[in-house]
C-alpha cells in the first residue's frame, strides 16, 4: 500500500515504460513505512484491494476479496473489516474486533 504525499504538488516527468517518450504528471509518495532501496520506494504491507474508506478519527473500512472452494466449485468471496490506523511497519492498520 502506498500513500500519496498531499503536501507536495504534482510534477511533470517522462513516463517510464512507454513505446515513445511521453511526459506526464507524477505524484510523490509519502516517505513513511517500509523503504525498498532497490526501487527507492516507501510503502506498507496491507490488502484492501477492493477499497479503503476513512470513517473518521483514524478508523477505516477496508474491503478485500479472495477465492473459496465449496464442493469442488471455486467461488469469489469478499470481506469488509473495520481497521484503526496505527502507522506501524510493516502493517499500518489494526483490525478492530
Amino acid at each position: 500500500m502506498f500513500i500519496v504525499d498531499g503536501d507536495r504538488a504534482p510534477y511533470e516527468q517522462v513516463v517510464r515504460g512507454q513505446a515513445a517518450p511521453e511526459l506526464g504528471d507524477h505524484l510523490s509518495l509519502l516517505p513513511q513505512g517500509q523503504y525498498d532501496p532497490a526501487s527507492s520506494t516507501f510503502g506498507w504491507t496491507f490488502d484492501a484491494s477492493y477499497g479503503l474508506v476513512s470513517v473518521g478519527n483514524g478508523y477505516f473500512y477496508g474491503a478485500s476479496g479472495g477465492r473459496v472452494v465449496e464442493d469442488g466449485v471455486t467461488k469469489q468471496t469478499g470481506a469488509l473489516d473495520l481497521y484503526r490506523w496505527t502507522g506501524a511497519v510493516p502493517t499500518p492498520f489494526e483490525k478492530v474486533r
